[in-house]
Formats: structure tokens, C-alpha cells, sequence
């Protein structure tokens, strides 16, 4: 079953008593064009998180955003990281000796040092981090896969019956086929009677009126362009229904379809031919869009 490229995704949990939130979103894009936006204690498993995305993901643009004790949640208190305060505070030492500077080293001065102060620091090494929260990342892009489900699944409903109602105009246009070669025979007896000296008998040059709408009747041939329109069709449903990204090859498909629709519309001069020609058309170009949200 297809996948929309488009979705969200959430979920959250407790981790060492803090509560981390997660949030995924996919719009269509050509390729896998991947944003995070993270806690700065979660920033080193930027390259995780990645790879575990595109475990999901084939395409799009995906982006994910992390964050510790959302607005209105309970708020933490802030840790103090002391070994680098300590770190710090002897650099400060030493440029006052180095330097001959005069005053003495306040907390002022170390607020200037924001890595210093977290609520959200926490005592875990960067692996025991990932393990911690690799479950939330992968549960919020369960839920994000979910909708991308649900809508793959219109999708899918919508581009049938828009590949039916193209069957038809592609049926409907070679039913005009019969009709044109007939009007153009007519219209080459009606030009020779017209333009036929006095005295000559038309029925004599029937052979080359017959020759010549054998010769338009294979210039307006669109037999095999009907057929292949039919087997792109037979391959459009087969892909429809295809696990896996399939939205790069119906794309293609639907360029096909069109260069034979415009071959159609090229050998149609009937008007009644050229209006369903432009119906087709205009049918390709909704079902290109829906398309353009496959993955």
C-alpha cells in the first residue's frame, strides 16, 4: 500500500524523572532532506536519529523536534555542572595572575557561562542516552508511519477512480477514430468534385481518393498509443498497490502517459476528438499532483 509523504508524528516519556517530547513532521520533497531541532543535551544523537528516520522515511522533508518539560509542565531545578565551574574558575585564576589583574573572581562572572547551568542535564554517557530514548523517537515515527498510512490510503482510493475516468476519455477517443477517417474522406471527394475540370469523371480517380485517405488514415493511426496508454495504466495500478516508495516511478509513468496523450492530441484535427484529448489531459495534471504526495 502507498505512503503519503505527509504526516505527524508524536509521543513522550520519563527519562532519569524528565519528561522528553517528540515530534516528527513530513511534507513532500524530491529527496531525504532531513532537520533537527534539539535540547542541547540531545544535539550528539543528531546522527542517530537520522538513521533511525530513514528507517521509516525513503523521502521528504523530515523534521523533528525535541524538547524537555514542555510549556506548563512541571519545571526542574537547575544543576550546576561543578567540575567545569571548577574548570573555569581556575582559568580565571590564572589570567588574573598572568595578567595583573586586580579584583577577585564573583559569581557574576560565571554566569556568563551558560554551559555551566542546565535543567536538563543529565548524568547518563551519550550511549546510555540513545538507549534512553531511542523508544520515544521510535513511537513518535510509528505514529507519524500510522498517518502517512491512513492517508496513503486515500490517496490510493482517489488516484482509482481518477485512472478509471481516464480509462474512459482513452476508450472514448479511440471511438472517434472511424468517425475522422470517414469525414476526411468525405471532405477529399467534396475537394476533387470541387476542383475537377469540366468533363472529367470523378469516379475515375476513386483509386487515388482511396490512396490518399488510406495514407491519412495511417498518419491519424492511434491505435498504438492507445495500447500503450492501457499498459501504463495496468502498471499504474500494479505500483498502487506495491509495498515500498513507489512515487519516483508512477511520476515517470504519468510522463509517459502524457507524451502519448499529446501524440493523441496531434493526430486528432477532428474538434470532437481534440476536446476529450484536453480532457485527458487536464485529468493527467490532478493525478500528477496527487502523485507529487506519494512517497
Amino acid at each position: 500500500m502507498i505512503r503519503s509523504m505527509t504526516g505527524y508524528g508524536s509521543a513522550e516519556g520519563e527519562v532519569q524523572a524528565k519528561h522528553l517530547y517528540v515530534d516528527f513532521k513530513a511534507v513532500n520533497h524530491r529527496y531525504f532532506n532531513f532537520f533537527a531541532k534539539l535540547p542541547q543535551d540531545l544535539a550528539p544523537l543528531e546522527t542517530n536519529i537520522q538513521a533511525l528516520a530513514k528507517e521509516h522515511l525513503s523521502r521528504g522533508q523530515i523534521s523533528v523536534f525535541a524538547s524537555w518539560n514542555r510549556a506548563g509542565g512541571a519545571q526542574q531545578e537547575p544543576r550546576i555542572n561543578k567540575r567545569a565551574a571548577g574548570g573555569v574558575i581556575k582559568a580565571l585564576k590564572e589570567l588574573k595572575e598572568e595578567f595583573g589583574l586586580e579584583g577577585g573572581i564573583e559569581l557574576s562572572h560565571l554566569l556568563g557561562f551558560g554551559e555551566l547551568f542546565s535543567q536538563s542535564e543529565l548524568d547518563m554517557t551519550a550511549d546510555e542516552l540513545w538507549a534512553a530514548v531511542k523508544p520515544i523517537f521510535e513511537e513518535a515515527l510509528r505514529d507519524l508511519d500510522a498517518l502517512r498510512l491512513r492517508e496513503g490510503s486515500d490517496l490510493h482510493a482517489d488516484l482509482l477512480d481518477r485512472l478509471e475516468l481516464f480509462e474512459g476519455l482513452v476508450s472514448e477517443v479511440g471511438e472517434h477514430r472511424p468517425q475522422i477517417i470517414a469525414e476526411q474522406r468525405s471532405r477529399f471527394e467534396k475537394r476533387i468534385v470541387e476542383l475537377a475540370p469540366d468533363g472529367v469523371d470523378v469516379n475515375a480517380i476513386a483509386d487515388r481518393v482511396a490512396l490518399e485517405v488510406a495514407l491519412f488514415a495511417d498518419r491519424a493511426d492511434i491505435s498504438e498509443e492507445i495500447t500503450r496508454l492501457n499498459s501504463h495504466l495496468d502498471k499504474f495500478r500494479e505500483l498502487l498497490d506495491t509495498e515500498g516508495a513507489v512515487g519516483r516511478k508512477i511520476d515517470f509513468l504519468i510522463q509517459e502517459m502524457n507524451r502519448e496523450t499529446n501524440t493523441i492530441g496531434s493526430k486528432s484535427p477532428d474538434a470532437a476528438a481534440a476536446r476529450v484529448v484536453v480532457e485527458m489531459k487536464a485529468e493527467l495534471e490532478k493525478i500528477r499532483e496527487q502523485v507529487q504526495n506519494i512517497e
